[in-house]
């Protein structure tokens, strides 16, 4: 595999090692499904509908409270009409949070295959950022290779081959690694 490799071009290795002394951000695991059913809209709706909810419900028992005991009086009529007003609205933002709360409840949901591949990403990436010793061939064979093959395309652009053997290999920051081989007797 990469025992014919003689060396790797001294411009990627620096740059390789300035990138590396300077320090980066490590990879957070972020789901994106919570992302997507916490986005701030939804939130905003949602925290606004439980104060306007709040509020009819502190109406309707200060409507109660003035038609029994008030000094002024209500007709019933007036009071029924009030009342049946407070209510609807009630029941319409009562309606609407439960479709936001199924909603954010549907996109919480994922299938056991969706849990495993979740699941092989986060160890891959506490496994990389981890400062023991790790057999990564050992490592990868243990996990799903389509995680593999997502956490690859999320940092390398693009390999080149020629031969069967890797020339370079171009990370999306930028960085490049090239190889040299050693010559074939």
């Amino acid at each position: 595999m990469f025992t014919d490799v003689d060396h790797i071009e001294r411009h990627g290795l620096e740059e390789l090692y300035n990138h590396l002394r300077s320090g980066f951000m490590p990879l957070d695991f972020e789901s994106s499904s919570v992302n997507a059913a916490e986005s701030g809209a939804e939130v905003q709706e949602r925290d606004l509908l439980i104060s306007e909810k709040r509020r009819l419900e502190r109406a309707l028992n200060w409507l109660k409270s003035l038609f029994l005991y008030g000094e002024d009086t209500m007709s019933e009529k007036d009071y029924l009409i009030e009342r049946k007003q407070l209510i609807d609205s009630l029941a319409e933002k009562t309606a609407r949070l439960e479709e936001l709360e199924a909603e954010t409840a549907a996109s919480f949901t994922m299938s056991d295959e969706e849990f495993m591949a979740k699941a092989s990403y986060f160890i891959l990436t506490q496994q990389l950022q981890d400062k023991r010793f790790v057999d990564y061939e050992k490592f990868i064979r243990k996990i799903d290779p389509q995680i593999v093959k997502e956490f690859l395309n999320s940092i390398i652009k693009n390999f080149c081959i020629k031969n069967g053997l890797t020339t370079s290999i171009l990370f999306k920051n930028g960085l490049e690694i090239r190889f040299s081989y050693k010559a074939q007797e």
